[in-house]
């Protein structure tokens, strides 16, 4: 497939920014190995034509929640901070430690040592939105995976995130991207 080169609406880049669109599969995104095979891949191409960039920014065609603000913010918080990358993430609504599971039909907690935990008392945790990835190219040539080395967390509230997985979870982005999108549609 071929590549294009444009910058997202809205985004404001350096000059000597360039900005590389691959398409995406028709099918759903690529898993996390395949997206960094497809990036080694056009930063080798690159390479080839003598072209060599400092940083790297993946975006995800299904992320919505994805402003010209939060990636210009994004950049410039990684190359003011000594990572490898910047992941965003949002916390989990509840502590997955205190999960439960179910086995043979019949409901168990996944951990017995946090039986008796209040949920307020656990540590936070946080997970991967899934929406872009912001990185060194060189630490990523080495790491060869984006989740790997000195990784910057670039928090987003659970407003501005959505998996998309089914129906309903296409209802709720709905919601939630009218909710966050004035009444001329464009994000607050």
């Amino acid at each position: 497939k071929e590549a294009e080169e444009a910058a997202p609406a809205g985004l404001q880049l350096p000059a000597e920014t360039t900005v590389l669109t691959v398409p995406p599969e028709p099918e759903a995104p690529p898993a996390p190995a395949e997206a960094e095979e497809r990036l080694l891949e056009v930063l080798g191409e690159y390479e080839k034509r003598g072209e060599h960039f400092e940083l790297g920014c993946c975006i995800y065609p299904t992320a919505p929640f994805v402003t010209a603000e939060k990636l210009t913010e994004a950049v410039g918080k990684l190359e003011a901070a000594d990572a490898d990358t910047l992941i965003p993430v949002v916390e989990f609504s509840y502590p997955p430690k205190r999960a439960m599971v179910i086995r043979d039909g019949m409901l168990q907690f996944g951990d017995l040592r946090y039986i008796d935990s209040r949920s307020q008392d656990l540590e936070k945790e946080y997970h991967d939105v899934g929406q872009f990835y912001c990185f060194r190219t060189e630490a990523f040539r080495q790491n060869k995976k984006l989740m790997l080395g000195k990784i910057l967390p670039y928090v987003v509230s659970e407003m501005e995130v959505q998996d998309i997985d089914n129906e309903s979870d296409w209802q709720i982005a709905e919601i939630k991207y009218q909710a966050m999108t004035d009444r001329d549609g464009k994000m607050q």
